[in-house]
């Protein structure tokens, strides 16, 4: 399996990860570094680009609704953009619709944060 590139930008005081490979158990670690960071320097809203990653398993999920609690807890939370296909399917099976917020682009999940456009 292919590994996981991650990618932080600042953008409008959010952090804003953009995600290349896989992932999965052995890449979900680099994931949780990056968040622990993000915790670390007080940035509780995340945006999650996923255009780069063809798959998310149990593991990568598992990560992101995890640390939602924790990012509500610091009026934070983390909004997913920008998903292929494959992972969207999987999104939609797994009912995370309730759960974690989806956006069709990176702007549109930067904007949701102040109150603007799904």
């Amino acid at each position: 399996m292919k590994g996981l590139n991650l990618n932080t930008e600042e953008r409008d005081g959010i952090l804003v990860v953009k995600t290349e490979g896989y992932i999965d158990t052995t890449t979900a670690g680099e994931l949780e570094k990056i968040f622990d960071a993000a915790f670390k320097a007080k940035k509780y809203k995340l945006v999650i680009d996923l255009s780069g990653s063809d798959y998310v398993s149990s593991a990568g999920w598992g990560i992101f609704v995890g640390i939602k609690k924790s990012l509500q807890k610091n009026k934070g939370d983390i909004k997913l953009a920008n998903m292929k296909t494959e992972v969207l399917e999987v999104y939609e099976v797994l009912d995370f619709t309730h759960i974690l917020e989806y956006y069709k682009d990176t702007q549109s999940a930067i904007a949701s944060f102040k109150g603007k456009g799904k």
